[in-house]
């Protein structure tokens, strides 16, 4: 099942409070392109107004091209789904560009917001059961877009998931990610990795395998935020500052 449907769509279009809200379709390819013009020129304004007509020709040949410059411009992390063929992943890309304008109209009157929401706090409440099948059922659609495997240990899922999404969809990592993509990486099998001593079991030699790996990966982590650290005390280091009370040069 896709995680993003078009009830989805259609909260967001309500919240930005957009007449298309119900008649709305996605398969429409003109509604489609007139709904992301709207969205930029009076909510996201990404681009200046003489940048915009790219994307406000609708009708062109070139329009999904300058979709795609749009996507990446905004550094959409699904730039690379393929939109265009597939309505699923067209909709994953609607949905996300709707949250980046909810967003910017929330940066944009927070204070307005804000004050609306104390007058009516306490007045209602909103409860999720986390127990609850529909929230079991969506948790584990989203450890399967993860690559999770299947467990029935719902605990052990949240923690995998948490994990993955804290590590993996940070802003400084999806950055990273952006970067990589402009890189050429040679990639190995796991079974060409070297293990450095033998093994009988090949289930278990591939565990170990993935365990150094992970290792590895913590170490280079570490060496990070090492790097990072010196980098910082070199800056302090470097540029000292006279305190005449103390009679000598230091911060």
């Amino acid at each position: 099942l896709a995680l993003t449907t078009m009830a989805s769509i259609r909260r967001k279009l309500h919240a930005l409070g957009l007449p298309t809200a119900e008649s709305f379709s996605h398969t429409d390819e003109g509604s489609f392109r007139n709904l992301i013009v709207t969205l930029e020129d009076t909510l996201i304004r990404k681009y200046k107004m003489e940048e915009r007509g790219a994307l406000r020709a609708i009708d062109a040949d070139s329009w999904n091209s300058a979709f795609n410059k749009y996507l990446l411009a905004l550094q959409c992390p699904f730039v690379g789904k393929n939109w265009q063929s597939s309505p699923n992943d067209k909709l994953i890309v609607l949905d996300w560009v709707l949250g980046r304008a909810i967003a910017l109209e929330y940066s944009d009157h927070a204070d307005d917001f804000n004050s609306e929401s104390s007058k009516h706090r306490g007045e209602t409440s909103v409860s999720i059961d986390v127990d609850s099948m529909e929230v079991n059922d969506k948790l584990k659609e989203i450890a399967s877009l993860l690559n999770l495997p299947d467990t029935d240990d719902i605990n052990l899922l949240w923690r995998a998931v948490s994990s993955i999404v804290l590590k993996k969809f940070n802003p400084s990592a999806i950055t990273s990610a952006f970067a990589a993509r402009e890189e050429i990486t040679d990639r190995h099998t796991l079974d060409e990795m070297p293990l450095g001593f033998s093994v009988k079991d090949k289930e278990i030699e591939d565990a170990v395998k993935v365990l150094r790996l992970l290792h590895v990966s913590e170490l280079r982590d570490l060496q990070t935020q090492i790097n990072y650290l010196i980098v910082t005390a070199q800056d302090i280091t470097a540029d000292p500052k006279a305190d005449s009370r103390l009679g000598r040069v230091g911060k």
